[in-house]
């Protein structure tokens, strides 16, 4: 008994170590949360566990298609917002964003399908770097470079600090995105704008007196019927799951100048130490399941109203024709011709709606910008609207399925630049070196087949903070590396791009930040650089030795993900078997410049260089994520049940 009581004990303490481990307090004064690297979105859940969980924010809007229209969600009814005397409000630097507080007054938020009536505490804005980013929630794949949230807290928690933690209504937050505006100010901005010399520094706070928040918001405050709602959380630690979402189809337009104003708040308190608050965004994060409904419902096009106004006149003409088959043989002829007339206007108007709907690939130029940029690919290429489409959040590891069918990888061919031909292009997308001649072979690690390598090329951004196309677990990195093979049994690339399912195994491999320590395996590749500078410049690359760029030896390559997925550029076939792989490539900052240098166009010097040339994520629509490792237990764990059968042999 002495024995199973001291067991009990050591267990019991094992337990609370356990405990504290995982489900370490959430509180703001423990743990420093940032959004850089360290302490970071990716790192969050390690500190507050909620971070971590299925029904968080920001999230990417899908298409209104593929939401729920909800007559439910009727015009909001927003009271108390327009007259600035009515209010007392405090402006403050927190060192994450600039946050504007209600400290006296009664303005509430009802209507709109919410749960309650709710009162506003405050509201904050997350904004990028530049206007390529900013914003925390994405709209079909188009970040913003600003976002404003209205935070609300539902009455009935008598305030916003007991509200935060209720699940599912204790708040309510009301997002809104800002649109660049050039040179002209929004003038309902330019009251909080003037404060912003009091705050420039974290800790910094002063009254805001005659700001009308009314005036900000992109509709009247006593209508606003068109927005997306869905169940998140906070977006910052300890992001309880405690939030009705509500996204407004309007946005706000903001000047240049404006948006440098706030690109020049500091994050300590320092005076001038050029520490500014940027990219205080947290990724979006996978829906895992969660409907987002709409306020208003899908109106046909212009084009399926007459089509079906159409087919209906034609089935009156076959209805009347069998009410008078009776009739003489002129009014049957008569008849006949009137349906011949109607059935050629429908085949018409069925062959222009085919050919507005699915046009050819090859006639529209996308690009990575808002005009034909990812967001509008689905518009001239359908196939990228669809369910299975690359890239995608890699989840966690433990949401992950291990699969033991995926076993290492036989790469061959790849070690003797003399065995290959390689060209190097620079295509006005990214550059890509393409095999023009040898036997370069992948297969194993699961694959469908055996691969044929085809070509190479990169991913990457304006700076460290992004680039990659894929994220893992939230995480992104400056650059991504896609080597693309086809399924020898279709005979060619092209031949396979388009072959569902086994087509293609694209292996994609992260590049992390080395300093000034530069990566030998490339400097045959970026001396080529300069050759290719400009958009279509290509040239023979020779010497260049694949096998040393990638970071595992050819004979084994044993720890990756899988999933099915699809091309990340147009017409983003879904024929892509996609290999992840957990080790990374190193390269230095001088490196990664280089590829900032090339050219989306063949101007000379024309500053119009390739950056940020990545698709941003897309959902899992239900796809699993396979790993090819079996994860191991944590040291605690392992001694904790360790120690729990110890116990019950004792038992």
């Amino acid at each position: 008994m002495y024995r199973i009581f001291t067991m009990a004990t050591i267990l019991q303490v094992m337990v609370f170590c356990f405990s504290y481990s995982i489900f370490a307090s959430a509180s703001h004064s423990e743990v420093a949360w940032t959004y850089g690297e360290t302490n970071g979105p990716a790192e969050w859940r390690n500190s507050y566990p909620i971070c971590g969980l299925n029904s968080q924010s920001p999230i990417n809007l899908p298409d209104t298609g593929d939401m729920t229209f909800d007559p439910s969600l009727k015009p909001f009814q927003i009271s108390g917002f327009s007259n600035p005397q009515d209010y007392k409000l405090k402006i403050n630097n927190n060192g994450h964003t600039v946050q504007v507080s209600v400290e006296e007054g009664n303005l509430t938020v009802e209507g709109g399908g919410l749960p309650g009536r709710y009162k506003t505490a405050q509201f904050h804005f997350h904004w990028g770097r530049d206007n390529t980013q900013g914003s925390e929630h994405q709209n079909r794949g188009t970040l913003y470079p600003m976002e404003l949230h209205v935070v609300n807290y539902n009455e009935k928690y008598g305030n916003l600090s007991n509200a935060a933690s209720q699940e599912g209504d204790g708040l309510a937050v009301l997002g809104f995105f800002f649109v660049p505006n050039g040179n002209t100010d929004n003038s309902a901005l330019t009251t909080l704008l003037n404060k912003f010399n009091d705050v420039k520094t974290k800790g910094a706070e002063s009254e805001l007196t005659g700001f009308n928040i009314d005036l900000m918001l992109p509709f009247s405050s006593g209508n606003a019927d068109r927005f997306y709602r869905y169940s998140g959380s906070l977006t910052t630690p300890p992001c309880y799951e405690s939030v009705v979402w509500t996204m407004f189809e309007s946005t706000i337009p903001i000047s240049d100048s404006q948006l440098a104003m706030f690109r020049m708040l500091q994050e300590d308190d320092t005076p001038n130490s050029g520490n500014v608050i940027v990219d205080n965004f947290r990724p979006v994060q996978a829906l895992n399941g969660r409907q987002v409904r709409r306020s208003f419902a899908s109106s046909a096009s212009g084009l399926q109203i007459p089509f079906l106004a159409l087919l209906l006149v034609l089935l009156r003409l076959l209805c009347e024709l069998g009410a008078t088959f009776s009739a003489s043989a002129d009014n049957i002829t008569q008849y006949m011709y009137r349906i011949f007339t109607m059935a050629t206007i429908v085949q018409v108007m069925v062959f222009c709606f085919s050919y507005s709907t699915f046009a050819s690939a090859s006639e529209v130029a996308w690009t990575y910008g808002e005009t034909n940029g990812p967001a509008e690919w689905r518009n001239s290429y359908p196939i990228c609207g669809l369910n299975s489409q690359s890239p995608i959040n890699l989840p966690d590891t433990e949401d992950m399925t291990f699969d033991p069918s995926l076993k290492p990888f036989q790469i061959s061919g790849f070690t003797n630049p003399q065995d290959y031909k390689l060209k190097i292009k620079n295509n006005g997308h990214t550059v890509q070196v393409s095999v023009e001649e040898g036997n370069l072979m992948v297969e194993g690690g699961g694959l469908p087949g055996r691969y044929k390598t085809a070509q190479f090329h990169f991913h990457w951004g304006r700076d460290n903070t992004q680039g990659s196309e894929h994220l893992n677990r939230n995480t992104h990195y400056p650059m991504e590396l896609h080597v693309v093979n086809y399924n020898e049994k279709y005979g060619n690339l092209s031949n396979a791009a388009s072959k569902e399912g086994d087509g293609l195994a694209v292996l994609g491999f992260f590049f992390v930040p080395n300093g000034n320590t530069d990566n030998s395996a490339f400097t045959t590749l970026l001396n080529k650089f300069n050759d290719v500078k400009l958009k279509d410049a290509e040239s023979e690359l020779t010497g260049f030795n694949i096998d040393f760029m990638l970071p595992f030896s050819s004979g084994n390559a044993d720890r990756f993900y899988r999933y099915s997925g699809s091309l990340t550029t147009p017409p983003c076939y879904e024929s892509v078997v996609w290999t992840i792989f957990e080790s990374t490539i190193p390269i230095s900052d001088s490196q990664l410049a280089m590829f900032r240098m090339l050219q989306e166009d063949n101007t000379p010097n024309s500053d119009h260089v390739i950056v940020d040339n990545f698709r941003p994520v897309q959902a899992l629509n239900g796809r699993q994520v396979r790993r090819s490792f079996a994860s191991s237990a944590s040291g605690l764990q392992i001694s904790f049940l360790a120690l729990l059968l110890v116990l019950l042999r004792f038992l």
